[in-house]
């Protein structure tokens, strides 16, 4: 947070002198009108907000955090939603820091920011701060530790069939605790694996959930158990057992990367396991389409 702030206080100040240029005599011309205007009377900063030019906009909408605090929520709203990535990003941080102070207003807007951002980078930055589950993937072959060669001793491919599934259009699926092991799905649609547009909703862009029981097979002598997704259409937030295990989130890109989740501790060996995963589309098809499988490591 104290980055966030050091560096965006630098943002201000660097504009603020002039550093910040363009080889566009008209541009430096404006900027420098604002630099004026602002170091007279900073709160014309807000005026400034919807200028041409997107430098000043960032500076702008900065001063007018720094001005109004926890009343700049709705500014900075507006300015999320910028055509240029910096703004955003600009009012994504300030929106972090009163999130911090505990403005229930910006905790909202960050939340919206979560799920509609386009850019992945900020779609992070701003779930991050309010997305209450945190787990950084660490898998055996990651581990500097380990200088071991590793085998997979035995892998078992989840069913295709048989999943339980629900579109989360509220945004709220975790908040009523659909990752839980002992939720009470009786009122989930059956679903397979396979793209969500081609199995009854189409064009459906959004979040949805799936969950499903299955089988572990008895302990095995192994240093490492991870769950292997062969594609996820676009991104995906994992549960086992009701244990947050991470998210694959890397944009739209993410619809055909296979991913890794380690498991080790979470799986109940010979006994009943509750997978669950929660689904982001942003554009096309959406959903698990490619297999899930258990690889056991040795």
């Amino acid at each position: 947070m104290r980055a966030i702030l050091y560096a965006l206080t630098g943002l201000l100040a660097l504009t603020v002198c002039g550093v910040v240029a363009s080889d566009n005599s008209d541009a430096i011309s404006l900027r420098r009108q604002y630099r004026k205007t602002i170091a007279d009377t900073p709160e014309k900063a807000v005026e400034f907000i919807d200028h041409t030019d997107p430098e000043i906009r960032r500076s702008a909408i900065w001063q007018c955090y720094l001005l109004k605090q926890e009343n700049s929520v709705q500014e900075l709203e507006k300015a999320s939603r910028d055509h240029d990535f910096m703004v955003r990003k600009t009012a994504i941080e300030a929106l972090v820091a009163l999130h911090l102070k505990k403005v229930a207003a910006a905790t909202a807007v960050l939340e919206k920011i979560a799920t509609a951002e386009k850019d992945s980078n900020l779609r992070q930055l701003a779930s991050s701060a309010t997305w209450p589950f945190q787990r950084e993937i660490k898998l055996l072959r990651n581990d500097p530790s380990w200088d071991y060669s590793i085998a997979t001793i035995k892998s078992v491919q989840l069913p295709t069939g048989g999943w339980k599934f629900i579109l989360d259009k509220e945004i709220n699926g975790h908040k009523k605790g659909y990752y839980k092991a002992d939720y009470n799905a009786a009122n989930w649609k059956n679903i397979k694996m396979g793209w969500w547009e081609n199995l009854g909703y189409k064009n459906y862009d959004g979040f949805a959930w799936y969950r499903i029981e299955f089988k572990a097979p008895e302990k095995l002598n192994c240093n490492a158990v991870e769950l292997h997704f062969g594609a996820v259409d676009e991104a995906a937030w994992v549960w086992l057992n009701g244990i947050y295990l991470g998210s694959h989130d890397i944009g739209l890109a993410g619809w055909n990367t296979p991913f890794d989740v380690d498991c080790t501790k979470e799986l109940k060996w010979n006994q009943k396991n509750v997978l669950v995963v929660r689904v982001h589309d942003a554009a096309d098809a959406g959903g698990i389409w490619k297999p899930i499988t258990l690889n056991i490591l040795k």
